[in-house]
């Protein structure tokens, strides 16, 4: 059984290529659209052109009652505050670039000033031969809480609005907030597009501003602005999504998870100049063979200019066997289509898995890394901070750990806390031990060989949980040194629900939403560990603790490595050993305190702490 539907309805004139992401926020239930990365349309000739090469061509200014806080102009410019994102990698980096660090200045002054601070074009663009246009700029930007982002345009530089970060831009022709809803850019950097012909088409004298106004956010950057020609006909695939579990885009679901709906969609937005006509929204799902396994289709006769429409496909009654799918999803009209010129930002692909036992939020690993983006959140927010992910559970499962994606610079000796909790208790706020089901308190402390491979196995005792909604959850405690941070990866190719994926601030006791996918990945029934970790112990060591003086014992008979490393990831002790391992180990003449005891094999290998006193 199958049901489409349609829904149609009008975007604001400040509409971008992509869909929006939704913000941060405490305990947000709300479901949102899926984001996807379309291209812009096919390269047209500018009108005009910047890109910051050269900073006599805007004027930095900002209000002197309410800050201190300028824009910056130049080359190599990055973020430099607590918690500095990432540089642009923009075209013409290396030129220079434009940057608001709010991150730097909040941090600074407490966080406690209205940030508002602008750069202008110096000189006027001359708009009157262009009745269409379109602003197109590069960027790099993640929102916090309280800031907005604007662009304002001006036909006499000095009709300029007071603006504030709740300001209505609906109110005033000649303001757009830049990124409606969205809480980071889809890619660094992001090429981003707005209609501005309602305030600037066939103007002699146009401004251009970019404006910021909030508190203590993270940053903005620009670089490579043009204005173009609209295009006459660009219909734009926003969005697309494909879910086999209700609303939630997990990359990997056990077949024994998938829910008997499969819902497929997509959302188009006529971003030319002329109304569409016969706009087709094909949704195609291919296993890993090529063959199809679904393919559904919807027409919508007319598309108005500025105007977006979805579509949805709910097909019922099915099921998926265990294996690799890709979704393919493709919008065409009359204008544009395989044919035309703009046709690049009409398509998009993407895969998902039906598993044997391992349940992912992330795609990382499914997905073609051509689309994958990827951020981090760990112990930057906070010793103990917790990163959550959202599972629901159709029938009874044995869960027997969690498998986690770092990143390269985490740091060995860091530690992971993992455990489940159930739904009510995220909704509570309280993670205390008390509230927690199956977990492991002896953690597991991170290894150069978890770092290496980008995974690490925390095991929990088999626990059998009924069918239910769950979160998947690691506390995470820096190394030795304070700097010594655990960072989890965080999928951000595909928007989720907000709480999809969590975190709990340590500092106020509270879960925060995070609209992404922690790469936090639930094992269940008889999950195999790979070679990076055994999940039952290949060795034992005794006494533990010891005054540096132990033994390792392995009954099986193989060629083993066996090593002693400090905390640091320094190897202290290393021996080779054919057949059954019985080795005394004597470090005590080193410093007391926790080492990891290292034993693998070609097909195996197990790391335990010992304690020396």
């Amino acid at each position: 059984m199958k049901k489409i539907q349609l829904l149609a309805g009008a975007l604001l004139v400040a509409s971008s290529v992509f869909a929006q992401k939704a913000e941060l926020t405490k305990k947000d239930f709300v479901q949102t659209k899926k984001t996807v990365k379309t291209l812009p349309s096919a390269k047209s000739v500018a009108i005009w052109s910047d890109d910051f090469s050269d900073a006599s061509t805007w004027v930095i200014d900002h209000d002197a009652s309410a800050c201190d806080l300028d824009w910056q102009i130049g080359i190599g410019l990055a973020p430099s505050g607590s918690y500095a994102i990432a540089a642009m990698a923009s075209t013409t980096y290396e030129n220079g670039s434009a940057m608001i660090d709010s991150d730097l200045y909040g941090g600074a002054e407490g966080g406690t000033d209205i940030e508002d601070s602008w750069i202008t074009t110096a000189n006027p663009i001359d708009l009157s031969a262009n009745s269409n246009v379109v602003l197109q700029f590069e960027t790099w930007y993640k929102k916090y809480n309280s800031e907005t982002c604007f662009i304002v345009t001006s036909t006499n530089n000095t009709d300029w609005p007071d603006l504030t970060p709740d300001f209505d831009a609906t109110t005033n022709t000649n303001v757009y907030e830049a990124f409606p809803g969205v809480d980071e850019m889809p890619s660094n950097p992001t090429e981003w597009r707005l209609n501005i012909s309602p305030s600037t088409g066939g103007e002699s004298t146009v401004w251009v501003r970019f404006h910021w106004t909030g508190t203590y956010g993270y940053a903005w950057m620009l670089d490579d602005v043009a204005i173009l020609e609209q295009p006459a006909n660009d219909i734009v695939l926003n969005s697309a999504w494909v879910s086999t579990t209700g609303g939630y885009e997990y990359g990997r679901t056990p077949s024994a998870h998938v829910k008997d709906t499969l819902v497929l969609g997509g959302e188009v937005f006529n971003f030319g100049i002329n109304d569409q006509t016969n706009v087709e929204i094909t949704m195609d799902v291919n296993n890993a063979a090529g063959a199809s396994v679904l393919s559904e289709s919807a027409t919508i006769a007319t598309l108005d200019n500025d105007s977006t429409v979805y579509a949805e496909a709910i097909m019922t009654g099915f099921s998926l066997g265990e294996g690799m799918y890709e979704l393919t999803t493709i919008a065409s009209s009359d204008a544009d289509n395989s044919n035309g010129t703009n046709f690049v930002n009409n398509t998009y692909t993407r895969n998902f898995e039906v598993s044997k036992n391992l349940f992912s939020i992330d795609g990382i690993g499914v997905y073609d890394n051509d689309m994958l983006t990827t951020n981090y959140i760990g112990t930057n927010w906070g010793n103990g901070t917790i990163v959550m992910a959202r599972y629901e559970l159709l029938v009874p499962t044995d869960v027997v750990g969690l498998e986690l994606g770092l990143t390269s610079f985490s740091n060995v000796g860091g530690q992971v806390f993992p455990f489940l909790v159930t739904e009510e208790t995220i909704g509570t706020d309280d993670m205390s031990s008390s509230n927690r089901l199956a977990e492991n308190e002896d953690g597991v402390m991170i290894t150069q060989g978890h770092l290496d491979s980008g995974i690490l196995f925390a095991d929990l005792v088999a626990t059998t949980l009924e069918p239910g909604v769950y979160y998947a959850c690691v506390e995470l405690y820096n190394g030795p040194n304070e700097d010594d941070r655990v960072y989890i990866l965080d999928d951000e190719t595909v928007v989720q629900p907000g709480n999809a994926s969590m975190f709990h601030y340590i500092d106020d006791a509270t879960n925060y939403t995070n609209g992404t996918a922690a790469a936090i990945r639930l094992a269940i029934d008889d999950f195999e560990v790979g070679i990076e970790e055994a999940k039952t112990a290949l060795f034992s060591v005794s006494p533990n603790p010891s005054n540096g003086v132990f033994t390792v014992i392995a009954n099986n008979a193989d060629n083993y490595t066996l090593e002693v490393i400090n905390i640091l990831g320094e190897v202290v002790s290393t021996k080779s050993i054919e057949g059954a391992i019985n080795e005394t180990i004597n470090i005590s003449n080193l410093n007391a305190g926790v080492y990891l005891v290292k034993v693998s094999s070609a097909t195996t290998q197990n790391v335990q702490r010992v304690i020396i006193k």
